[in-house]
């Protein structure tokens, strides 16, 4: 959307950025740096009944001397199991507690915190002195509340999730079962669930809502991949299957990043001197020309959306699946592969994001589960496509969760938020003010040392301040008579 350059300068305006800290042993747990996100931070991401599973959670570096997570397994066995470091992620240390194999149906745990004569407690209710009753996270093998969204392999198969208030009746059709309609998915609040033993990784699929004469194919909303290639069926994609090499790399500050703006389509493929490479080029050939980049001297770069979008070439500004990353351009993994050399090369990854409209052409969202669950009716509409319903929690969840995806499966350093001058829009300018707050609140909590951007023009200081006084909470955000 508007016009993007190939080198991109970037003003730094009313500032907000601030230097994570590293926190130390001082008998007291620093409670802003601890985080546990149960659809993240289980290993594997949805274990499944009678298997043995970790829990992971964050800490400041060198913040906590111990931790431990007590388990209680089918609400009679309580065990208590040591922590350790696992590996360090930018400014925090991860930790893991691995807890045995479960046959009551459900675990309930809480995180027990110490730093020196300091022990504190982290549960569902945040961060306590003492273990509040009823806040203990839940592994509940019987509804599978603890998948993620979308759909997730497990060890024997793969749990599929999605939000259809709407739908009177849900199942999955795919590779796996010949695309009949054996496997229901049974309801749970708003939230269609089904555990399907068998599935294969990267089987395509697809929902079907609503059996009866007005059925309703739907790709998946939160698709981690798509297969634009064959009627934009969804794809069962294992998050953590890619293996990373740069595990070291540390995102630079704000204020010393160079940074180039990259369409991953037309980046390489064209009077290339490097080699021969496809048209629209792919996460692979920028992988294979990171070098370049180095040499060239940026420390960063800003990479033009590469959500799914219709077709095979666009700048990438018309979403329709921002959990997917663009087929054409290749699978999941050879998108990590991409990230992954950019930072072996010293290179930080800002992802552009379009959370302000949706492409009106093959909007898989629109009549989601046969009602409109995604879109004001009527319709709020930009000069680009309809806007979300921000004013639905679940909706905005639904963006949420998508950057959360992106800042910890892909490593993405950072966003650049696409006109945020149309994220709040009549007449919902509160509740996407709102979102952009959550983003950035999200960010702050949990990667504290990555980058968020404002395509905010005419610019405006309000975008730049900290949301506890009323701004929306980005570090930094364009200059009008610069980009001019």
């Amino acid at each position: 959307m508007r016009t993007f350059l190939t080198a991109l300068a970037l003003a730094v305006l009313f500032g907000n950025a601030s230097a994570p800290r590293a926190a130390s042993h001082d008998n007291t747990v620093e409670w802003n740096g601890v985080s546990h996100v149960i659809w993240q931070d289980l290993r594997p991401i949805c274990p499944e009944n009678g298997e043995p599973f970790s829990v992971r959670f964050q800490t400041w570096d060198f913040d906590i001397t111990s931790a431990r997570v007590r388990g209680v397994d089918g609400g009679v066995i309580t065990t208590w199991e040591n922590a350790y470091f696992v590996e360090d992620k930018g400014p925090y240390d991860v930790w893991q507690a691995d807890l045995d194999s479960s046959f009551g149906g459900f675990v309930d745990y809480v995180i027990e915190l110490t730093d020196g004569s300091d022990t504190d407690y982290y549960t569902t209710a945040g961060m306590s002195d003492t273990i509040p009753s009823g806040a203990d996270f839940t592994v509940d093998f019987g509804s599978y509340t603890h998948a993620p969204y979308g759909a997730v392999k497990t060890t024997t198969g793969a749990v599929f999730r999605t939000w259809a208030p709407g739908a009177s009746s849900a199942r999955v059709r795919g590779d796996f079962n010949g695309w009949t309609t054996v496997n229901p998915m049974q309801a749970n609040g708003n939230d269609w669930i089904a555990r399907i033993p068998g599935v294969a990784d990267r089987d395509n699929y697809k929902l079907y809502f609503n059996d009866g004469a007005s059925p309703v194919w739907k790709t998946d909303a939160h698709s981690r991949a798509i297969n634009a290639g064959d009627n934009n069926n969804s794809i069962v994609e294992d998050p953590t299957r890619y293996v990373w090499n740069s595990n070291s790399f540390v995102t630079p500050a704000l204020e010393e990043m160079i940074i180039y703006q990259i369409h991953i389509g037309t980046f390489a493929g064209r009077n290339d001197p490097h080699g021969t490479a496809p048209f629209p080029s792919g996460y692979l050939e920028v992988a294979d020309r990171a070098y370049q980049l180095a040499e060239l001297g940026v420390n960063a770069v800003q990479i033009c959306p590469i959500n799914e979008f219709p077709g095979d070439e666009s700048a990438g500004y018309n979403p329709i699946g921002i959990y997917s990353p663009e087929w054409i351009y290749g699978t999941p993994d050879e998108c990590k592969a991409m990230i992954d050399s950019l930072h072996a090369h010293g290179i930080a990854v800002l992802l552009d994001i379009v959370y302000n409209h949706f492409s009106d052409t093959d909007n898989f969202l629109w009549q989601y589960d046969g009602t409109q669950i995604y879109f004001d009716d009527p319709v709020v509409g930009t000069p680009w496509g309809s806007q979300a319903d921000f004013d639905k929690p679940e909706v905005r969840d639904y963006y949420i969760q998508n950057a959360m995806m992106w800042l910890e499966e892909y490593r993405i350093d950072g966003f650049r938020m696409d006109a945020t001058d149309f994220m709040n829009i009549f007449p919902q300018e509160a509740a996407g003010w709102f979102l952009m707050q959550e983003i950035n609140d999200m960010m702050d909590w949990r990667y504290a040392d990555r980058v968020s951007i404002a395509e905010q023009l005419p610019d405006d200081d309000f975008v730049t301040r900290p949301t506890n006084i009323g701004g929306a909470g980005f570090d930094t955000q364009y200059y009008d008579k610069f980009t001019d």
